[in-house]
This record gives structure tokens, sequence and C-alpha cells, in this order.
């Protein structure tokens, strides 16, 4: 979804990271996309099984307070074609745009460039298509397609004040997925009803040999929005330098609007077991579960000591997650998590680190 061609800086954050990437304990990875000024730029990428072109440029004017950036990325691999007739396409295009208005506060003559409000406004579109036909000569009724797609609309906005910085990050995603698979199955004969409720109904026969296939529609939405507050300032706490402090909340919805997992009663896409229980369900909608509303307020800080060669950083953090009753943030709680979390690194020597979390 995000090609190579778009990216300005990507971090990798190991072991355990702060409270602000929430209710994470692997590590995260952060992507950031280019918005300032680039030379067009039209690269282009062949093999035996890809190729890909990437397009890339970006302008800046008024004094560089202002600038767009736009890529585009095309790709189609193939498989092997002696084993499967598989072929994969994807397309992806962003449009970044960077506004730099006002000078911050407090700032220093040398460093007059320094905005007091910074917007960043992205729009993301990206699609992906799978194609597995079937293949008579390798294996009857086997095929496969996937076709997904969706786009992303962004903003943050960073406003420097005397004391700190304030910034509110929002977004929405809008995705819609299509997969279609079938292939041969085969069972015994049995008696079987189409009927999706409880009750009686009258029963035909499934076929011993047949061709299973099922359809999976996702039309998956995310709403996002953020806003934090951190200080500017450094300050001595006994032996340790306070050189962060922040805080924030968080507010996160998902719903899913999709046809869900459809299928022929009398093709089922499984033929283990035809009762409800192990594994198997009947045809379903997305769109009949629950969208999922979720706030949390999250606070930490970054403490830092040096004597001699070794140095040594604290960051402690504290984060309350609330999971609501109903499907917006009005609602009440349904549950609740309380997370502290706290980083530790320290440095006996330049070349010697102890990391714990």
């Amino acid at each position: 979804r995000i090609p190579a061609a778009a990216l300005e800086r990507v971090e990798a954050i190991r072991g355990v990271p702060a409270v602000r990437w929430g209710d994470l304990t692997q590590g995260a990875i952060v992507v950031d996309t280019r918005a300032a000024e680039t030379p067009p730029e039209l690269t282009a990428r062949f093999d035996p099984r890809t190729s890909e072109a990437n397009l890339v440029g970006g302008h800046a004017w008024q004094d560089d307070r202002q600038a767009i950036t736009a890529t585009f990325n095309l790709a189609d691999t193939r498989a092997v074609q002696t084993l499967s007739g598989a072929n994969t396409l994807r397309g992806a295009a962003q449009i970044a745009h960077r506004l730099q208005l006002g000078t911050a506060p407090g700032t220093a003559s040398a460093d007059a460039r320094t905005p007091r409000l910074t917007l960043d406004t992205r729009l993301d579109w990206w699609q992906l298509k799978y194609d597995s036909p079937e293949l008579p000569e390798i294996e009857i009724g086997r095929s496969s397609y996937q076709n997904d797609n969706g786009f992303r609309l962004g903003e943050r906005a960073r406003l420097a004040l005397a004391g700190g910085t304030l910034e509110w990050t929002a977004a929405i995603d809008i995705q819609n997925q299509l997969t279609r698979e079938t292939k041969r199955l085969g069972r015994p004969t049995q008696p079987f009803t189409d009927r999706t409720t409880e009750g009686r109904n009258i029963g035909t026969f499934i076929d011993g040999l047949y061709i299973g296939s099922y359809e999976l529609g996702g039309a998956p939405r995310l709403l996002y929005s953020r806003l934090e507050w951190e200080r500017a300032r450094t300050s001595k706490a006994g032996p340790f330098t306070l050189s962060h402090l922040r805080a924030g909340i968080e507010l996160r919805r998902e719903w899913n609007n999709g046809t869900g997992y459809q299928f022929a009663a009398n093709t089922p896409p499984q033929s283990n077991t035809l009762t409800g229980v192990n594994g198997y369900d009947r045809p379903r909608s997305f769109a009949n579960i629950p969208a999922v509303a979720t706030t949390a307020a999250y606070a930490d800080l970054r403490l830092s000591a040096q004597r001699g060669m070794m140095t040594a950083d604290l960051q402690p953090g504290i984060r309350a997650d609330v999971l609501h009753s109903g499907s917006w943030w009005v609602s009440g709680s349904r549950s609740a998590l309380l997370e502290p979390r706290v980083t530790a690194r320290v440095a006996p020597t330049p070349w010697l680190r102890f990391n714990a979390g």
C-alpha cells in the first residue's frame, strides 16, 4: 500500500514503545511520507516476474513555506506460469501538501523561519488486484480473485506555543475488499438444508463431488483523531534532566459495511463439517457487527542523566483506554484498561547499552 518512492523517513521502535502508540508490546514502525520540494523523477524496474514504475515530484514556493508533492506507483507481478497463472497488479498514489504560517513565539532571529502553525494534508489512494484463474491441466475447479482498494484523507496541524507544541491529527480511512475463491471438494452424499435460522425445512442432497465457492465482501472504515501537547523546555529534576513532557487524548471508531461471507448452502466452501459448530459458519454480513468506539488518554515524560561516560534514560508513562458500550464516544464504558509503562536505557560506555521495558 505504501510504495518506496513515497517514503521520506521510517522509524523502527524496538521493545516497548511509548504510551502514545497504544496497547503495543512488540514495537512499532512509524512511516513518514514525502511533503517537500522534490525534483521530478521517473524510475522503472523490470525482471522476469515484476514490472514497476514510479513517478515522484514536488514543488515549493513562498520561500519553502508551502510545498506540494505527488507520487504514483504501478507494479505488475506474475507467478511462475508453469505452476499458476496468478497475476498481481498494484497501483498507489499520494498527494501531500504542507503549509507553514507565522513565526513561533520566542523564536530567536536566527530561527525566524520556525513556523507558528504547520498544516500537513495527505490524500492516499491504492488498489490491489490478484487473479489466479483456473488451470484445468493442473487442477480442475481451483481459482481465486481479489480486488481491494481504498483511500485515506489525513490532516496533521502543529501549533507552536510559548510553552510547547499543540498537535492535532485526524484521518478517515475507507476501504473496499472483494475476494472470490472456488475449489473442488468431495464428501459423502448427505441431506442438507439451506435454512439460515433455527427450525425445520425440507432438505436437499449435496453431491459427493462438487465445486465449492464463496465470496467475501468487506468495507472497513476507520475514523481517528488525536490531540497532543508537548512541552518544549528542559529542566532539572535532581540528578535527572527533564527533556520531554507529553499528554494527549485519542478517539477511534471502526466499523464494516461489507456484505461479509456469502455462499450457496448446497455448495459450501468447507466439506469437513456442516454442523455449524467446529469452524463452519452460515453466510453472514459484516454489517451485522456493531461499530467499535474507543477513547484513550495518556501522558509520559523522559528523564536523562549523565555521570562521566555513563548515561541513563528513563521514560515512564501511563495510558487509560475505554471501550464504549455504544458505537460512538458519547456512550458509556463497557470496559476500561489502565496501562502503566516504563522503558529504561543505561549505557556504562558508548559501546555498551542495556535496554529494559
